[in-house]
């Protein structure tokens, strides 16, 4: 997607930009964007408005992958202050 590709190239640039740093490099990338709507009739409820009923959390990209991107930028956080 856009946003992963986005994501790299900054991932990229920062390594780049902190070549002084000669140990080992990982690299690490996350996406935040959703899959098409498809057949909005086919969805048990409007694909693009999110709610919660008790525990539970609903809508597209929900359960996606925004915990393991927050954890990235985390550790790209943590990382810069050590250097």
């Amino acid at each position: 997607s856009c946003f992963s590709l986005f994501s790299l190239i900054l991932s990229l640039n920062f390594l780049k930009s902190n070549s002084h740093f000669k140990g080992r490099r990982i690299l690490l990338c996350g996406h935040v964007d959703v899959v098409p709507d498809g057949e909005v009739d086919q969805w048990t409820s409007a694909p693009n408005t999110q709610r919660i009923s008790g525990e539970e959390m609903y809508g597209r990209g929900a359960a996606d992958m925004k915990g393991g991107v927050a954890i990235i930028l985390q550790i790209f956080e943590d990382f810069a202050s050590q250097v």
